[in-house]
């Protein structure tokens, strides 16, 4: 999975907070920067940005 942050947006993270394993999480990403992570475990793993962590959260749910 690739997240890109838009080149006009202030900057966010890609924070797990749970899920089989978590993976690592991105740090501070720039306007115009991308992260990706590889999934390699079945589950749902739940995420959210640091810096807007009311309005911008997600979830990932891998299957075979």
């Amino acid at each position: 999975v690739t997240w890109t942050v838009a080149a006009v947006s202030s900057n966010h993270t890609v924070t797990y907070t749970s899920g089989p394993t978590l993976p690592n999480s991105s740090g501070q990403l720039t306007a115009g920067s991308s992260f990706n992570t590889t999934f390699t475990n079945v589950g749902t793993y739940f995420y959210y940005c640091t810096r807007h962590p009311v309005n911008m959260t997600g979830t990932v749910v891998v299957v075979h």
